[in-house]
């Protein structure tokens, strides 16, 4: 009796082992073995402290609430603190640049719409002498340059007198071709109602006057006699 006692004891030992055994590997599975041997519910299984099932869950719904509940501006609402620096910073920078575009202007010579427009005043006199046109010509001059152009016998000769140019023996035609031919390497334009202009016909140069009369840029010639 003893004897079948103590092989009963052992084999029970042995089937509490390996009943031990598969509840570690069921662990290890993360599929923990119930008593009496079944798997174990999901009910049932041990929450770790602090942290429960669908917890990962929760967080991820808070943190979404968190950025939705972030206060925006809207159209109406004031700025925050580094929108309103943005702002400020941009405000600045246009403004640098404005200045900066108004002191290179300046030592230019003037406003570039003015001094544009002066130039165009003296090609405007340069194409009426080239194409034979003395009204355009006159229109184009101030009032004490008409005595000088007033003297020439052709509108090529009648310019060159104005402009205080010497032109020497070229043909009425070939004036004309010179004219036509002419250019104006220099325009200055000082206060924006003064200034002048170099012009260059047959090699030839003569430095006039530009005038803002009327509200339109004339050419005058103060060197050149008007009596």
């Amino acid at each position: 009796m003893r004897q079948t006692g103590g092989t009963g004891d052992a084999a029970v030992e042995r089937a509490r082992g390996r009943e031990g055994l598969r509840r570690v590997e069921a662990f290890s599975r993360g599929h923990p073995i119930a008593p009496g041997g079944g798997a174990a519910p999901h009910g049932s299984e041990r929450a770790t402290p602090g942290r429960s099932r669908g917890g990962r869950g929760r967080g991820v719904a808070e943190c979404t609430e968190k950025k939705r509940s972030r206060p925006t501006a809207g159209v109406g609402d004031p700025p925050h603190g580094y929108q309103l620096v943005e702002m400020l910073s941009s405000r600045s920078f246009h403004l640098a640049t404005a200045v900066l575009i108004l002191v290179a202007a300046a030592g230019c010579g003037g406003v570039p719409e003015e001094k544009t427009k002066a130039r165009s005043a003296v090609e405007t006199l340069l194409h009426a002498c080239a194409d034979d046109e003395p009204n355009v010509a006159l229109e184009s001059l101030t009032e004490p340059a008409h005595a000088a152009f007033f003297r020439g016998a052709e509108t090529a000769e009648s310019c060159a007198e104005a402009l205080g140019l010497e032109l020497g023996s070229l043909s009425p035609e070939e004036a004309a071709l010179a004219f036509e031919e002419a250019g104006i390497p220099e325009v200055e334009v000082g206060d924006g109602s003064f200034g002048s202009a170099i012009v260059e016909v047959a090699g030839r140069r003569s430095e006039v006057e530009v005038e803002l009369v009327g509200g339109r840029w004339l050419v005058n010639n103060p060197a050149v006699p008007t009596d």
